[in-house]
């Protein structure tokens, strides 16, 4: 099992960002520590920033897992925003897996805030 950690600025809850740099491998091997990560950071702040440059590998279910994270935060008047996504293995993965979007999901409230939106 993988061991992922986090930083939170200070400030009141509604305010504080959590920073997340996710690993080299963002596969289903590591997906359910990842989940339990991404929810406790979640819970404990406002607004969630991925920081996913160092990511040589990504599966599907890791894109699934981001997107329930996605949807979960929007329904929690949240935000998640996803950097690094646009060199590596990223493109291709996500060209491949029909992630690739223009505009938001039908879940998002503001078009431009998917994180798969180029």
């Amino acid at each position: 099992m993988s061991d992922f950690s986090y930083e939170i600025t200070d400030g009141a809850a509604e305010q504080k960002m959590a920073r997340l740099i996710l690993p080299e491998e963002l596969t289903i091997a590591n997906a359910e520590a990842l989940r339990q990560t991404l929810i406790a950071a979640l819970d404990e702040c406002g607004e969630l920033d991925l920081d996913g440059s160092a990511v040589s590998e990504v599966d599907l279910a890791a894109m699934q897992l981001l997107c329930a994270l996605h949807r979960a935060a929007v329904v929690r008047g949240k935000t998640v925003v996803l950097r690094g996504n646009d060199s590596g293995c990223w493109p291709e993965t996500l060209a491949l897996a029909g992630f690739s979007r223009h505009e938001g999901c039908v879940h998002a409230t503001d078009k431009t805030t998917c994180l798969w939106c180029s």
